[in-house]
């Protein structure tokens, strides 16, 4: 976590993420210092609320980055239609008009369960003998 984000913070955002998964650095490239961080998708619903917490926290990830005016992509493996519906339900994705200097991508992967079966065979059939 960026030393900018104290423990109170961490708290609201958990609020604020699925199942308090909260925005992680996972990765750091060794020879350029990008950054990759996960997440569970934000609870905005259908109303879009926000969260300032969220919003800042985000924010400090994308000052870890080497080249800081660079813009922090926010990537999404499901389909928009997805995405957005799941806004019913109480959850949705991160609008990036509400995260400065970020573009939120939709990769359209329908069933994450299915794909990773699908990788599973893969793995197996080309470990065959």
């Amino acid at each position: 976590m960026p030393a900018s984000i104290c423990d109170k913070t961490l708290l609201s955002v958990a609020k604020f993420r699925s199942k308090a998964r909260v925005p992680t650095i996972t990765w750091r490239s060794p020879r350029t210092s990008a950054i990759i961080s996960r997440s569970a998708q934000p609870l905005v619903g259908i109303t879009r609320s926000r969260s300032k917490d969220d919003e800042d926290l985000v924010k400090a990830l994308s000052e870890c980055q080497p080249d800081k005016a660079a813009t922090f992509y926010v990537i999404d493996a499901r389909p928009r239609a997805n995405a957005v519906g799941n806004q019913a339900m109480g959850k949705g994705f991160e609008d990036s008009s509400n995260y400065a200097g970020s573009e939120t991508l939709f990769m359209g992967i329908g069933n994450i369960h299915v794909m990773r079966r699908a990788l599973g065979k893969l793995q197996s059939a080309i470990a065959r003998p």
